[in-house]
């Protein structure tokens, strides 16, 4: 994989930050309900991230920082 426009952690934008914490945590859940059987446990968690954090919040957030001015403005290439 070529990862030359990666954005290193720390220069990401505080939003890209929260949603990978998020994404850790449901990581977590998902991990422990599927390794409990629970998977319609698995498929709450999911959805629920899915739908509110990420379609909700995250890309309503993002959206406006794809029409950055430069294609190579790191806030851009975080996305």
């Amino acid at each position: 994989q070529d990862h030359s426009n990666a954005v290193p952690y720390n220069d990401l934008p505080s939003i890209d930050k929260w949603m990978l914490g998020h994404l850790s945590a449901l990581l977590c859940k998902v991990d422990e309900a599927t390794d409990d059987y629970q998977f319609s446990h698995t498929m709450q968690e999911v959805l629920q991230f899915t739908t509110a954090d990420i379609s909700n919040l995250y890309l309503d957030v993002a959206k406006d920082c794809l029409y950055t001015p430069s294609i190579n403005d790191a806030q851009r290439q975080s996305y």
